[in-house]
């Protein structure tokens, strides 16, 4: 959660607050305090959700739902599945949510968060903003709730593995740029010039912490050095490449120069070939190799897609 603010356009709430509380670093929590001057008469809620790819990019709407008739919603008891893990899921942020419905004067909620769950890991990266609209039957705006997001990439381990034939000095580190950002170091030797290198690239995906790694894909012998110069018009790996050269200023020298290098600040920048993941636990693997050795250099990266919201 990046932002939180209320609207209040209705006489029924006398006094509100909502804000942001640094629960932890990494996850603000909401508050919202209201009181409440009579019992509403079957409360309703609608939300409304917009994504913009970049902070300064055009929202578009992305879903409407209107007319949740939230008190019957909360009490059923429904054999349908998909619903009942819905009801468990959104009580689980609001745990006494059913105070809206039974209650008038003060009502609060605090410390909430967003748990993760299926149904955001089908959103892809960039900024959010939720409204929850509040009405019921004698008034059609009791309050509106405005909830800002992004969604993240976060490295929380970085190691390497090298041939002695290729690469005399290896060291893989992960630095502190920011709290919220730590970004990778590397630095190698290379004893000859590998004119052509190719990457074999196989990302790991996992829900859960406790979860085990599945492969998602295999990039195969990528021909990266043939790619950077032209040899190769193959336009998905040329935009890549092009992604990589962002992150790597001077990766281009690998397929020409031999001797030490050193690549610092690595991170992720927003991008399309990020996006496209779902939340969650990832460990990717790059391996790096030619005709004359099959294992030069190999990379673990361990990352978590994380949603601030």
């Amino acid at each position: 959660m990046t932002k939180l603010e209320c609207e209040v356009l209705s006489k029924t709430i006398s006094s509100h607050k909502c804000y942001l509380r640094a629960y932890n670093r990494r996850s603000p929590s909401g508050n919202v305090e209201i009181f409440l001057e009579r019992k509403p008469v079957n409360v309703k809620l609608a939300i409304s959700g917009t994504h913009k790819l970049t902070k300064d990019g055009i929202q578009k709407p992305i879903f409407n739902v209107e007319n949740i008739e939230i008190c019957k919603f909360i009490k059923v008891t429904s054999t349908d599945l998909y619903l009942k893990a819905f009801i468990e899921w959104f009580s689980s942020i609001l745990k006494d949510v059913d105070q809206i419905c039974t209650d008038k004067g003060q009502i609060s909620f605090y410390n909430f968060t967003i748990p993760e769950s299926p149904y955001l890991m089908v959103l892809p990266n960039g900024y959010y903003e939720t409204v929850y609209t509040f009405s019921d039957d004698l008034e059609k705006n009791i309050l509106k709730v405005f909830i800002h997001a992004k969604i993240n990439v976060r490295v929380t381990k970085f190691e390497c593995k090298t041939s002695k034939k290729t690469i005399s000095d290896c060291n893989c580190t992960i630095r502190a740029y920011n709290r919220r950002s730590p970004v990778m170091n590397a630095d190698f030797i290379y004893k000859r010039i590998t004119d052509n290198l190719k990457i074999t690239f196989r990302p790991y995906h996992k829900l859960q912490l406790e979860s085990s790694y599945k492969q998602v894909f295999e990039f195969e012998g990528v021909e990266i050095c043939k790619i950077m110069k032209g040899a190769n018009d193959n336009k998905f790996f040329k935009t890549v490449i092009d992604w990589i050269r962002t992150i790597l200023p001077n990766f281009d020298r690998v397929c020409t120069h031999k001797g030490k290098f050193s690549f610092r600040n690595i991170t992720f920048p927003d991008s399309p070939f990020v996006k496209v993941f779902p939340v969650g636990y990832y460990m990717a693997k790059f391996i790096a190799h030619d005709e004359l050795d099959d294992m030069i250099f190999q990379a673990l990266v361990n990352l978590i897609f994380t949603k601030q919201l």
